[in-house]
């Protein structure tokens, strides 16, 4: 719920979608406690939140809209496998959206292809298991490579 609480104000900067709050939330919030006990309704908590997140005055922008289709198809795919699905295709995209919007604004625009290799890694994991992998992997240096240059000591602001 944290993570998709934070990625709101990503989206609403990025693309000027509407802003979830309040009673607004609690039908998201209620799904998302409810997969522990039913884990097939997060094929549905993912296609909700960007059905939600998106209105017909959407700006468009590359890295957020494919964030976006990730955390929404990614969980339609999950087949028993909810842990990769929400691993791969909906908390690894929404946390390199999030850190690179708050890290390395400028950089955002590169954040579309970190989404893309973490989809296509659970996609590869169901013809091969050990070189599904590399994909991530790509996206997560792709990700360091991004925000690494604000990760040094005269960066850290205390």
């Amino acid at each position: 719920m944290y993570v998709l609480g934070i990625n709101i104000g990503v989206f609403r900067a990025t693309m000027g979608t509407r802003v979830i709050m309040g009673i607004k939330q609690i039908p998201i919030m209620a799904l998302v406690l409810m997969v522990a006990f039913f884990p097939y309704l997060f094929m549905i908590v993912g296609v909700l939140y960007s059905l939600a997140l998106i209105n017909s005055k959407v700006k468009f922008n590359l890295s957020a809209l494919t964030t976006l289709f990730s955390v929404g198809l990614i969980p339609l795919f999950s087949f028993h496998h909810e842990i990769h699905a929400f691993t791969l295709g909906v908390m690894s995209p929404l946390f390199f959206s999030c850190i690179t919007f708050s890290l390395a604004r400028e950089k955002y625009d590169r954040v579309f292809l970190m989404s893309l290799l973490s989809a296509l890694s659970f996609l590869l994991r169901f013809l091969f298991l050990l070189p599904s992998g590399i994909p991530w992997l790509m996206a997560l240096m792709t990700f360091l490579l991004t925000i690494g240059s604000r990760l040094g000591p005269k960066n850290v602001k205390g």
